[in-house]
């Protein structure tokens, strides 16, 4: 799309307000954290449950979400709260998509614990756990934390924002850049260092990356934000079971989203020559 200097313009201090409005939020919210554990205000084993940290994180994948709203009158200066919200979900539910995001997830994350299980010499089951209280809990969390709180921010607003001039695919490439840098400061406490640590990051971005491309793509297919939202819920959700040898079960799960992401591209790219 071609816009004068005066649009271009716009364009770009609407990008900047809202990427400093998503990374300021958590930045802040994170170096306030840091703040409080070194001073001994606030206690926290990283390695055990913590309810404190559980709401900790609901609160930060919500800054996405939270930033749109704190600077709606700049980003949509046009719309109502009403009339953004209905944007986000301007197209009635694909229940085919809705129901192929689970086809997908469920078949990536069987085929990545059974190339795992084939390695370490197990059985596939004894990788997940299924207990009631565990899946209840992880469901809550899941809901609360990640997809939920953070896709009005990068689907209401950032992938249309940049659709408007890069197009479907180069846009999704910008988001997953953006959605995965993002989480640097999850990086900073994963536990992960030195060799590990470059590993996980680089695993980690191919994943968002790839998994961007699918979901910006999906978004594109049906204007409802709920086919994202699940599509992300699904990811942190199958992930939080999983229990076996994790670098090998990342590794493949990896490779899958590349090959799904180029599936996906190649599907889109076939349409937009039939119609044209």
């Amino acid at each position: 799309m071609n816009m004068s200097r005066v649009e271009t313009k716009e364009w770009k201090k609407k990008l900047v307000i809202y990427l400093l409005g998503a990374y300021g939020l958590f930045w802040g919210v994170f170096l306030m954290l840091i703040a409080l554990i070194a001073g001994n205000v606030i206690k926290v084993n990283f390695d055990e449950q913590s309810y404190f940290m559980d709401g900790v994180k609901i609160f930060i994948s919500w800054t996405p979400t939270i930033a749109v709203l704190l600077f709606r009158k700049k980003l949509f200066p046009k719309k109502s709260l009403k009339e953004v919200a209905e944007s986000m979900f301007q197209q009635k539910l694909n229940m085919k998509l809705f129901f192929f995001v689970f086809f997908i997830e469920a078949a990536v994350y069987f085929i990545a614990s059974t190339v795992t299980a084939l390695w370490d010499d197990v059985s596939i089951a004894s990788q997940w756990e299924f207990s009631l209280p565990f899946f209840i809990y992880s469901f809550i969390i899941c809901l609360f934390t990640g997809a939920t709180g953070e896709e009005s921010g990068w689907h209401g607003f950032l992938f249309p924002h940049l659709m408007e001039r890069y197009g479907v695919i180069r846009s999704s490439v910008y988001v997953g850049i953006i959605w995965g840098l993002w989480h640097i400061p999850l990086w900073l406490i994963s536990g992960y260092t030195g060799l590990g640590l470059l590993l996980y990051i680089v695993q980690f971005m191919i994943c968002t990356i790839a998994w961007s491309i699918v979901m910006d793509i999906l978004y594109y297919w049906n204007r409802n934000l709920l086919i994202v939202t699940t599509f992300h819920f699904l990811v942190n959700f199958f992930l939080s079971f999983f229990h076996g040898n994790d670098l090998i079960f990342q590794i493949t799960i990896c490779i899958l989203c590349v090959v799904v992401a180029a599936g996906f591209v190649a599907v889109y790219k076939y349409q937009r020559k039939s119609v044209n």
